[in-house]
């Protein structure tokens, strides 16, 4: 493919003005008539597109191509998207080769938009007259044939020169088009174009075209090695959190890239033959899941049967640098789940609200647990928009669900998107859908967005926090006139769908500061329920271990476990920034790790070393008293730890501090 391009170039470059007057001359007989065939000056390739221009009525007197991307955009797509981080870099590296050699090379995404340009200053500020710099949009159907286009239309590296261009303005310029593909799927991410003065045309700036191209995609790759070692740590995470468990990690096509002997014995399947594989087509019902959880954001915890193999699957995206970057699967057979559920329905489907939480299952007897409740209740029962509160771990979702559950909608579909979980690109389409053809890569269908899925039920929108401000807006149109717009699509469609949103920020500090609309604030904020943090919840803290630990034990075959009263006092006292979710996962730990009946402070993890905290007005106090006055008073008060630190003068910090040092000292004595 590289080359005939090659070959046309040799062409060009032998006579470029006389190709140029002869091309222009059927340029402008075939722009002027309404006959279809060019004539024999013009390269097929491009009087191809020539008709596709002309039945797609693209405008050949066009000045300049539309802009797509505002500066903030442009901004957040160079931050934290793959292609704009790789891209920028590469280019940079390049710019000096261009910079006074009369050309400019530009980046542009799989939608045909530029998203980054470097090179030869002159050169830069004539094509900007075309827009033919960051933001413009340079598709086909945007501004006909030129080097990007060609690049994203066909797949190869090729070029337009002069007169090939469909639009006039861009008759004075070559444009060399090269592709950029992932390096895992294989799809075209993006194109690299380098562009010049149509007489200057020359193999030497398509070659750096092309290794341009090949060098972003090279970065490309190492910054996906670099996701597959941190999924790859998520997996052994797993293994250590579920050892009893089948235990699956996908990438982000579904393609199965670990799993552990026991998943493969789940399903009765051969480990090796399964590595590798797409799981939509080696075990078909775990992929219907897997695109549910990955097109919703959330985590699916459902239940499925292959074979004879009856499941209960967790299903969670693995977020990395701020994006899903694959799936971890936790396998479990149902005889050893008891609150296993049957499989959702597909997306848009109605779900049943007995697979979702209810405000019985919101655990805990405090006034601050109580409070939120009592709001919530009154939320469910008036079909408003709901605002959850709370920092992350309190259990927002579980709000949301319940309220749901209680509502005149539980009959009606709950969907979930995780705002946070969505790349910038996808949050329009996501959330109203798209027309068949849209943009590069959507399907030949198009697609529902999350606002029709949830058409007469509920959609939670979780960390509304994470929204681009552009789209804020547009979310807030939909809220006030209940019509969405699919993308590429001029029809209106009325949705019934109610609104949950919840943020683990102070939407209020984000107004005041701009990164928050205040309309959209005021227009969610119209019942605001705060989901209290567990160091808010003291009284329910040991009935939560309690009953995690129970929980897991009984799964795992074992006996209960026992907490001796330093280690209930210590649990209170412990601040919990990562509120009941973090609690769990100590729960997860100690059900696994404690040897014995009983759980003692040396059993905390070294993380927790804080816990409790140390007060500093104690350190004087605590070398004064020595740990066997303090195992006395303790053995004297029953472990009473209050009565002992106001028996001696100390606090509970050091007492607990002493223990736990005194307890690792025996320990590391008898290693």
């Amino acid at each position: 493919m590289l080359a005939a391009a090659r070959q046309e170039i040799d062409l060009l470059v032998s006579d470029p003005r006389r190709i140029a007057v002869e091309v222009r001359r059927q340029w402008e007989t075939f722009v002027g008539s309404m006959d279809n065939d060019p004539g024999g000056s013009v390269r097929p390739d491009i009087a191809s597109r020539w008709r596709w221009c002309r039945e797609h009525c693209v405008d050949p007197r066009m000045e300049k191509a539309p802009i797509d991307l505002s500066p903030e955009m442009l901004a957040e797509l160079l931050a934290k998207e793959d292609l704009g981080i790789a891209g920028k870099e590469i280019l940079g590296d390049f710019a000096q080769a261009v910079h006074h050699a009369g050309h400019i090379i530009v980046l542009a995404d799989a939608r045909g938009r530029i998203l980054h340009a470097v090179g030869d200053p002159g050169v830069r500020n004539a094509v900007g007259d075309l827009n033919f710099h960051e933001g413009g949009l340079w598709s086909e159907e945007a501004a006909g044939p030129n080097g990007i286009s060609i690049a994203l239309t066909t797949g190869r590296t090729g070029l337009v020169f002069g007169p090939e261009h469909f639009v006039e303005a861009c008759h004075p310029w070559v444009c060399y088009g090269s592709p950029v593909r992932d390096p895992v799927t294989g799809v075209m991410v993006g194109a690299v174009d380098i562009s010049g003065r149509a007489q200057d045309v020359g193999l030497a700036a398509m070659d750096l075209t092309v290794a341009v191209a090949r060098s972003v995609e090279r970065m490309l790759t190492g910054r996906s090695l670099i996701r597959r070692h941190a999924l790859i740590a998520e997996y052994l995470s797993a293994l250590r959190r579920w050892p009893s468990d089948g235990v699956m990690l996908l990438d982000e096509t579904g393609r199965v890239i670990e799993i552990n002997p026991r998943g493969a014995q789940i399903f009765r399947r051969d480990l090796r033959l399964l590595l590798g594989q797409q799981i939509a087509t080696a075990i078909p019902e775990l992929g219907e899941i897997f695109q549910l959880s990955w097109k919703t954001g959330g985590t699916q915890e459902t239940a499925t049967q292959h074979s004879d193999a009856h499941v209960h699957v967790h299903c969670s995206p693995v977020i990395i640098e701020s994006r899903p970057a694959g799936s971890l699967m936790i396998l479990r057979p149902i005889e050893q789940h008891a609150t296993a559920v049957s499989l959702p329905r597909p997306v848009g489907a109605r779900l049943s609200s007995r697979r979702l939480a209810t405000f019985g299952d919101i655990l805990g007897d405090s006034q601050a647990i109580a409070k939120a409740l009592r709001i919530a209740e009154i939320a469910a029962g008036s079909g408003k928009t709901v605002l959850l509160i709370g920092e992350t771990g309190t259990g927002k979702e579980l709000f949301a669900q319940a309220v749901h559950s209680a509502s005149s909608r539980s009959a009606g579909a709950f969907v979930a998107v995780n705002c946070a979980a969505l790349p910038r690109d996808l949050f329009e389409s996501e959330l109203f859908g798209y027309a068949p053809g849209a943009f590069t890569g959507a399907r030949r269908d198009g697609a529902h967005g999350s606002f029709e899925q949830a058409d007469g039920g509920t959609l939670f929108l979780d960390e509304i926090s994470s929204m681009p401000l552009d789209l804020q807006s547009k979310l807030l149109r939909v809220l006030e006139t209940k019509v969405v717009t699919r993308l590429g699509c001029a029809t209106p469609r009325y949705v019934d769908a109610r609104v949950i949103a919840a943020s683990n920020e102070d939407l209020t500090a984000l107004v005041a500061a701009g990164r928050f609309r205040a309309d959209l604030y005021y227009r969610l904020n119209v019942l605001s329920v705060r989901v209290p943090p567990l160091r808010e919840r003291p009284e329910d803290i040991l009935f939560f271990v309690k009953y995690f630990l129970a929980q897991e034990r009984q799964e795992s075959g074992l006996p209960p476990l026992l907490l001796s009263r330093p280690v209930q006092e210590a649990l209170v006292l412990f601040k919990w920034p990562g509120n009941v979710r973090e609690l769990k996962n100590l729960c997860e730990r100690w059900a696994i790790q404690v040897v014995g009946r009983e759980v003692t402070l040396n059993d905390f993890p070294s993380e927790m070393n804080s816990v409790p905290p140390t007060a500093p007005a104690d350190r004087s106090e605590a070398r004064a008293i020595g740990s066997d006055e303090i195992t006395a008073a303790l053995e004297k008060s029953g472990h009473n730890v209050s009565a002992v630190a106001r028996a001696l003068g100390i606090s509970r910090a050091t007492i607990y501090n002493r223990l736990r040092s005194t307890a690792r000292h025996r320990t590391s004595r008898r290693d």
